[in-house]
């Protein structure tokens, strides 16, 4: 029989792979997290963490992996909500416990990033992919400077598929959460085209070197 733990990871898991988002924490990752913050709440250090909280949103694209599950309070999940960090007062959680949660979660991006990256290096199929979403970030930022109506949509894209906090770099998440952005809403889905042509390499995009 399956623990509460598990349980807990799987509905997790389960509410971002119904957005089309990645769904690949595990119940190790979980406790490792837990551990790291003696079971306590990463916001507020005072309460018992019963809840998984979604540092980056899950409407913003942020899935639910290592690198973005926060032990929470239920008052401070709550609380959050679906807003990122900066959005909210700043009493709701105090530079240094801001700064502790921010290395932790980013240590473990970059572990998996450098895991990716000797991957790719090893297998060209996972380069390309890796040159494919950086080709995509790198047409985003591109459309985001142009002073248009349109390059709002591009800004909204970038944000949804690699965050403000951190790049993740996946290609799998920036696939399966381009697939869920696409119809999200209807200024968003000549660039989710647009966006796919640019991943797929059917049109030009931005040098990234």
């Amino acid at each position: 029989m399956a623990s509460a733990l598990a349980k807990q990871v799987a509905a997790c898991n389960k509410r971002s792979r119904e957005r089309g988002l990645a769904g690949t924490l595990t119940t190790l990752d979980w406790q490792r997290s837990l551990d790291f913050f003696d079971q306590r709440c990463a916001y507020c250090g005072s309460d018992r963490a019963w809840t998984i909280d979604h540092f980056q949103p899950l409407v913003y694209g942020g899935g639910s992996i290592h690198s973005n599950a926060v032990p929470s309070c239920s008052s401070c999940n709550a609380a959050k909500a679906s807003s990122f960090i900066h959005e909210l007062p700043s009493s709701f959680i105090n530079p240094e416990r801001l700064n502790t949660l921010r290395t932790y979660l980013e240590a473990i991006g970059k572990r998996n990033q450098e895991q990716w990256q000797r991957l790719s290096e090893r297998e060209p199929a996972f380069a390309r992919m890796d040159a494919a979403v950086a080709r995509l970030k790198g047409y985003c930022e591109e459309c985001m400077l142009e002073s248009s109506e349109e390059s709002m949509a591009y800004g909204s894209l970038r944000c949804m598929l690699f965050g403000v906090e951190w790049d993740p770099e996946h290609y799998f998440q920036v696939t399966v959460s381009l697939s869920w952005q696409q119809n999200a809403f209807a200024e968003m889905t000549d660039a989710c085209k647009d966006a796919w042509r640019v991943l797929r390499g059917e049109a030009k995009a931005v040098s990234t070197t």
